[in-house]
């Protein structure tokens, strides 16, 4: 790119007389040189989910309103509590599964797990070899 004002490479934007120009080093002196504005965008956290599979506990629904109950707080309050809709606590009442995100701030929040882990399923045999495909399709 060339300066345009003398022709020589331009390295630089300058503000001439209210024009934003592209100027080599000498002629910066005619203007104001114009710096560059970067902006630096925060790191997203990298959420990791461990390979395991995990059920909401059968009275999960009972440990919820149990909790509600002892504490003498309404739906409405519990779901102030959570930053949540008002709605949201009537379904879990309800036994609607709520996403993993709302379950762990109601574990905070109550102080007690409400997940639990599935056990994997059998991946051996008697004879101490592999599970194939075709052991699984006759399983029963």
């Amino acid at each position: 790119m060339e300066c345009v004002l003398c022709g020589k490479e331009a390295v630089t934007r300058a503000e001439v007389d209210g024009v934003i120009l592209d100027v080599c080093a000498e002629c910066t002196k005619y203007g104001k040189e114009i710096r560059k504005v970067v902006i630096i965008e925060p790191k997203r956290k990298e959420i990791v989910i461990p390979e395991m599979d995990y059920v909401l506990k059968e009275d999960f629904v009972k440990i919820v309103k149990d909790y509600r109950m002892k504490k003498g707080l309404t739906q409405e309050q519990l779901s102030a509590l959570l930053k949540e809709k008002a709605s949201i606590v009537k379904k879990i009442e309800e036994g609607w599964m709520p996403p993993l995100s709302i379950v762990s701030k109601l574990e905070r929040l109550i102080g007690t797990n409400l997940l639990e882990t599935v056990p994997d399923a059998q991946t051996k045999r008697k004879d101490n070899t592999s599970v194939t495909l075709g052991d699984l399709v006759n399983m029963k």
